[in-house]
């Protein structure tokens, strides 16, 4: 069986990252799906925008901050669903994506070889402990 190639577009957002924009379509459908407690969407300033990180803030201004390739198109091959605790979440679910245009892009800027991947869901530390809120409580609180 072989995967199907898909395509984004190369964007410099505020935050100073590079990332390849990919449908927010396939981050929905994976969120809607996945059935573990307590996970959200991975929102950034209340908004959903599903991308491959390309360069960090970091190496887009250690490469002088001047990225001739923003607004190209670039294919790249969805991996496995996988999720792993973080430094940031208790738990992330995420997409390996495949993409040897974007390996490339990094190395033209003398970067070395990331692993990419495309977040698909998160969960807070400790939204699962136990503590004082409880459905009784919070129904009060809805009256």
């Amino acid at each position: 069986m072989e995967s199907v190639e898909l395509e984004g577009r190369l964007v410099q957002p505020e935050d100073g990252r590079l990332v390849l924009l990919v449908p927010n379509a396939i981050v929905l459908g994976v969120y809607k799906a996945i059935v573990s407690p307590g996970v959200s969407l991975p929102l950034v300033r209340g908004r959903l925008n599903a991308c491959v990180e390309v360069m960090s803030d970091a190496e887009v201004s250690q490469v002088g901050g001047v990225i001739n390739d923003r607004g190209k198109s670039f294919k790249f091959r969805l991996g496995s669903l996988q999720s792993e605790a973080t430094s940031e979440w208790s738990k992330e679910f995420f997409f390996n994506v495949s993409s040897p245009s974007l390996a490339t892009l990094r190395r033209s800027y003398g970067l070395g070889n990331v692993e990419f991947k495309i977040l698909c869901a998160v969960r807070k530390r400790k939204v699962l402990y136990d503590n004082e809120v409880t459905k009784v409580a919070m129904s009060s609180l809805c009256r």
